[in-house]
């Protein structure tokens, strides 16, 4: 590896917010702080309606907001950059972010972030991308900057698109579109290594040429697979045991997918009504049947388990709780070609490939 990995959110959509519009024309008209020939009605419009992920694509950056001071950068200075050091003393004195520990941690992990390492974004249309960046941390007080409110920075290589959430990492596309860290670092060595991979090699190129290179080869890549690769990450495991039940009749309530819930990833229901809720780890050790008897009274209960599921002071054959077999889930795998997203035929084929360049070596 070349570079650490990242996953930063920007705002899809966003842009000028109605208190930045105000102080923009309270400078301007009552101070006289800005010059108000770029801060025309035409141009304000165009800040309401900008996209700060497609912005930040078109000019090849990294961005996020915290501003701070803007009323001083602007006195008669259209721009303004600070160093680290100098922006965390602003935000740190700033009266809008004092306590908000978690608004400095996500600060903090952005500045962590180095020139070489790798960034996967999303835009406003939901194709995810990979970038590296080029520079170090910058702080621009641009007018445009603090308008958009992205003011700390980085500049970046051109975005390798590498396609819609069917072929991208699922641990990718649920950081990504869930609630949470602005900013996060990829702790996963082998995310990291298909990475610097995809983008190294063409983004979703690499991945359609691996997908067809799955299906020219289906007998001979399925005979590669073993459990161990169905169970390595655990988003696509969670995919497959989804596929898995809704061929039984199972149908998944995608609300229900990212709930904040530590007993279970999701919740399914069947066409009588039925309802169960569904389990999926990987671990070193065996998931515990007898932790879900008191939901098992209300739900039906399927467990999956890298490592199984251990039944003891349960009777496993008169029990609201089934285990789904990670045998059973390759077979079906096999089974079921078609069904396959693209992103699971890649981590095949990326697995066999980072498998043969090791002998190489």
């Amino acid at each position: 590896m070349t570079g650490k990995v990242w996953i930063v959110k920007l705002s899809p959509s966003g842009g000028l917010l109605q208190h930045q519009e105000t102080q923009i024309k309270y400078y301007g008209l009552s101070i006289g702080k800005v010059d108000m020939h770029d801060f025309s009605e035409d141009k304000l419009n165009y800040f309401k309606e900008q996209k700060i992920a497609d912005y930040c694509k078109e000019n090849k950056i990294i961005a996020i907001g915290w501003t701070v001071k803007p009323e001083d950068s602007w006195k008669r200075n259209p721009k303004i950059e600070l160093n680290k050091d100098e922006y965390l003393s602003l935000f740190h004195g700033h009266e809008l972010y004092k306590g908000k520990k978690r608004w400095e941690k996500e600060v903090l992990d952005f500045q962590k972030i180095e020139k070489g390492d790798f960034c996967w974004i999303r835009d406003s249309s939901d194709n995810y991308y990979i970038c590296q960046i080029t520079s170090d941390w910058k702080y621009d007080m641009s007018k445009d900057a603090w308008a958009l409110d992205i003011a700390q920075r980085y500049e970046t290589s051109e975005w390798v698109k590498v396609g819609d959430a069917s072929k991208v990492p699922g641990e990718i596309v649920k950081r990504l579109i869930t609630r949470g860290s602005t900013v996060y670092k990829i702790n996963n060595n082998l995310l990291a290594e298909m990475t610097e991979y995809l983008f190294t090699n063409g983004g979703e190129n690499a991945i359609d040429n691996a997908i067809k290179e799955y299906d020219r080869n289906v007998e001979y890549y399925q005979q590669e697979i073993k459990v161990d690769d169905l169970v390595k990450n655990l988003t696509e495991y969670e995919d497959l045991v989804g596929f898995y039940l809704q061929s039984r009749g199972w149908f998944i309530m995608p609300a229900t997918r990212y709930q904040s819930t530590k007993d279970y990833e999701f919740v399914a229901i069947d066409k009588s009504g039925n309802r169960a809720v569904v389990q999926v780890k990987h671990q070193k050790g065996k998931l515990r049947a007898k932790d879900h008897l008191e939901r098992s009274k209300t739900y039906k209960v399927f467990l999956a388990c890298s490592s199984g599921v251990e039944w003891s002071g349960i009777d496993k054959n008169n029990s609201n709780i089934e285990e789904i077999d990670n045998e059973k889930l390759l077979e079906f795998l096999k089974q079921n070609n078609k069904l396959i997203p693209g992103r699971i035929k890649f981590s095949i084929i990326f697995n066999k490939i980072k498998t043969s360049n090791a002998k190489t070596n």
